[in-house]
């Protein structure tokens, strides 16, 4: 790659396979330095250069979580904005972004807004309900964020689904955010029945908030 990129600088499959490879490896400086000379020789307007932004946000949020740099993460979300410009109408940008905002505690007000809007254009995607729920749980809004978890694991059994682990886990906050501490307890404890194969910070929680609501 460096051999064809040191004749061509814009041969964009030497660089689209040294972000794979840098990604591989951790490096993720080096694998945002290559997505953005990606960025720099596509025109903004294509749906090449939307597709390299969202690799290049999605690089961003791999670095925040090795790293805990708030500097990543805020970058990511600029990022994710910047295509939501770009796609105003794109459901799933919508969901992510207003996941990754209420999962950080961020501009919740702005998380709740983008959630309702992806849930109004597919109010029957049981993910998009659940992003919508949890972002107004994180905004202390408790009681419409049962209500909302509960019609997700409606949606999810309807269609004989085990609702994903997490599901509980948004249930379980938005008890506890109503002292309904026993129904909150049996949500959680559901959770970490479900997340066997969660990470290791994700268990942590789960098994501190069991404790907490004995």
């Amino acid at each position: 790659c460096s051999r064809k990129l040191a004749a061509e600088p814009k041969f964009l499959p030497a660089h689209l396979m040294l972000v794979n490879l840098s990604e591989q490896s951790g490096e993720f400086n080096k694998a945002l330095t290559h997505i953005d000379l990606c960025l720099e020789n596509v025109p903004q307007d294509s749906p090449q250069w939307l597709d390299f932004s969202n690799r290049k946000a999605n690089i961003l949020m791999q670095a925040y979580i090795k790293t805990a740099d708030a500097n990543y993460l805020k970058q990511a979300i600029s990022q994710l904005e910047t295509n939501l410009k770009q796609r105003q109408n794109d459901e799933t940008m919508m969901n992510n972004l207003a996941y990754l905002l209420a999962d950080n505690d961020l501009e919740l007000d702005k998380a709740v807004a983008y959630a309702r809007r992806a849930h109004q254009k597919l109010p029957g995607n049981p993910v998009f309900l659940d992003t919508y729920a949890y972002a107004l749980c994180k905004a202390g809004q408790y009681a419409q964020a049962e209500q909302y978890m509960r019609r997700v694991i409606v949606s999810y059994e309807r269609t004989n689904t085990t609702p994903p682990w997490d599901v509980y886990k948004h249930l379980g906050m938005a008890l506890k955010g109503l002292n309904k501490n026993k129904d909150a307890l049996a949500a959680v404890e559901k959770a970490a029945e479900l997340g066997r194969d969660i990470p290791e910070k994700e268990k942590t929680y789960l098994d501190k908030t069991i404790q907490s609501l004995k």
